[in-house]
């Protein structure tokens, strides 16, 4: 008996300790296993959809209305930062099935009567989880925002007809987006590290505030049932899209494929500042028929780098309500591909600004029937010759790469020729053609602005542009009117003429009369009772009534030269022979040039040369 108390004396601090350590870890196991808190529509989901995953748990929770201290999302995985490595889609095959969250419970949670009444006004917000199976909300009024960052959609997601307070699938990859009439009435982001392999549709889309792909990639990947065709291989289809604030697809945003903005209607600004846009030989941006109410921006800011462009960018805007601003870009593909800017019947409000702008390989600009308040360009930014397509574009006002006003007097600062020239070797770019609009227009604007004798000069080089395709009657029939009208557009230089053969038949009929080659009209007039029968021959009033058709000095009614006499004269220190034959051949060839003279004289004044 003692020794058995004893015994079990000693043994009682044992059994006491380890009972405490047994306590303690069965304490430690239950606090490790805690399930995620539960609410009503954690049961209610775990009913339709058994076996829930940790991921699907995390979000459920933090969509119920019963969460009163949620954070910024359902954690999927083991970090809520989205540029933390484990968030990561790109290593989503590395991913545990814990992060994985079925599409159907998503739209279960948007579709059931019950579950609507039970989500929180901050909606479905997760982040790093694989979504399995196709998302399909089509024609589903969505009762919250949905956020999906840094996720992985293994299907297409379909959205055709949806309405939605705000849809963010920033940082996401997906393949495929069907969204054809999708109404979002905040903001669309599939920014800051999306990709989507196959196509974005968002034609006859709504978006009350906000669209902002900036800094995704598309990837065009033609899928079995797209609804349009693959011609453009469009990444992103947003025909007739409704946009209330801005579109950004900029901050190295990428398109390996064409960007579709055909009859779009742009709230505020467009924004492909930075981005790069690939569809080698085919159309990369299109626009047709768009309209923005803010500026449009295909420029580079800051350390994102230039705008590239590698295709034909189709800039056909119904409007641009403000500017559009084409800066630090490069049109880039191969010499035989169809590449460069289009801007063919684009109206601009404001001004259109094209600098720094490098285009590849004879890439073209293209301004046909464009209409812009002002140009402002650069002389480096021009295309090769046979690249500037501009017949029918109208503006307004022209500003050089110095900044200054092109007037006819200022000085473009990488050229010492004044600006009217420069700007005849910009209209000499166009393809090989006689195009009379682009002078005619360039040449109102100088008129404009007050500078008459800029304006005539254009006006001369489009008649000097036309008249040399005339073959070579044209060609002297141009040199001759351009020599002495300017084609009518500077008729005082007849009259210039005018004077100059004037005096050279002053000198020559001076000369003929020293000579004593001038006789007096005979049987018509009587001899004079004087010896001297030169008496009363003026030579200056000779050539003039020679040249002038319609004038009769009584000159060379009563003197002309005698064929068949000839005599010397000293004339500038020469004695010089004078033949009465010789000088009635210039005397006829000056009626002659009297006659033309004043014709095309007239003819100038009166504008029937330059209207004709």
């Amino acid at each position: 008996m003692p020794r058995t108390t004893a015994s079990y004396v000693s043994w009682t601090p044992a059994l006491i300790v380890l009972s405490f350590a047994i306590f303690a870890g069965s304490i430690c196991q239950a606090a490790s296993s805690m399930p995620t808190p539960t609410s009503w529509l954690v049961v209610l989901a775990a009913r339709k959809f058994p076996n829930l995953s940790n991921a699907e748990r995390a979000m459920l929770w933090f969509s119920s209305i019963d969460n009163v201290d949620r954070a910024e999302f359902a954690i999927a995985g083991t970090s809520s930062v989205p540029d933390d490595p484990s968030n990561d889609p790109a290593h989503a095959d590395e991913w545990p099935a814990s992060r994985q969250i079925r599409a159907s419970l998503i739209r279960w949670i948007c579709v059931d009567h019950e579950a609507r009444n039970l989500i929180d006004p901050a909606g479905i917000r997760v982040i790093g989880a694989r979504v399995a199976g196709g998302l399909d909300l089509s024609l589903v009024n969505v009762p919250c925002p949905i956020v999906l960052r840094n996720c992985v959609f293994s299907e297409i997601i379909n959205l055709a007809g949806a309405e939605i307070a705000e849809l963010e699938l920033d940082g996401s990859h997906t393949l495929s987006i069907h969204a054809s009439g999708l109404d979002v009435r905040n903001n669309l982001r599939m920014s800051k590290g999306f990709e989507a392999v196959g196509t974005v549709v968002l034609d006859h889309a709504k978006v009350g505030l906000d669209l902002d792909f900036g800094g995704a990639t598309l990837r065009y990947a033609k899928s079995h049932g797209d609804p349009f065709p693959d011609r453009l291989h469009a990444t992103l289809f947003a025909y007739l899209i409704q946009v209330g604030g801005n579109v950004w697809l900029n901050h190295r945003f990428v398109s390996y494929g064409a960007v579709d903005l055909g009859g779009a209607r742009i709230g505020s600004n467009l924004h492909f500042d930075s981005g790069h846009f690939i569809n080698p030989n085919n159309v990369a941006i299109a626009v047709p028929g768009a309209s923005v109410d803010g500026v449009v921006y295909l420029a580079s800011w800051g350390r994102d780098g230039d705008v590239e462009v590698t295709g034909v960018a189709n800039f056909s805007f119904d409007r641009v309500a403000n500017n559009f601003v084409v800066d630090h870009a490069k049109f880039l593909g191969a010499p035989s591909d169809n590449h460069g800017f289009v801007g063919t019947s684009m109206s601009v409000a404001r001004s259109f600004t094209w600098r720094n702008v490098t285009l590849q390989n004879g890439a073209r600009l293209d301004l046909g029937d464009a209409s812009v308040e002002t140009l402002l360009d650069d002389r480096q930014s021009w295309p090769a010759p046979g690249g500037l397509i501009i017949d029918g574009f109208t503006y307004n006002g022209l500003e050089s790469e110095a900044g200054s006003r092109v007037d006819g007097r200022a000085v473009y600062a990488s050229d010492d020729r004044n600006a009217v020239e420069s700007r005849l070797r910009w209209l000499a770019l166009q393809p090989p053609g006689f195009y009379s609009q682009p002078y005619n227009e360039l040449a109102k604007y100088y008129s404009g602005v007050g500078d008459d004798a800029a304006a005539a000069t254009v006006l001369v080089a489009e008649e000097d542009d036309r008249y040399q395709r005339m073959g070579i009657l044209g060609r002297l029939s141009g040199d001759f009117l351009r020599t002495t009208i300017g084609y009518g557009h500077r008729p005082l230089l007849a009259f210039n003429w005018s004077i100059l053969v004037v005096l050279i038949g002053w000198v020559v009929v001076l000369m003929g009369k020293r000579a004593g080659v001038m006789r007096l009209t005979w049987p018509e007039n009587s001899p004079p009772p004087s010896i001297d029968h030169f008496n009363g021959l003026h030579p200056l009033l000779y050539s003039l009534d020679v040249f002038l058709p319609f004038v009769d000095l009584r000159q060379e009614h009563y003197w002309w030269p005698d064929e068949g006499s000839k005599g010397e004269c000293r004339f500038a220190g020469r004695t010089i022979t004078i033949r009465g034959s010789s000088l009635r051949l210039y005397l006829w060839m000056q009626i002659i040039a009297g006659w033309l003279l004043s014709a095309i004289f007239v003819a100038g004044i009166t504008g029937l040369i330059r209207n004709h």
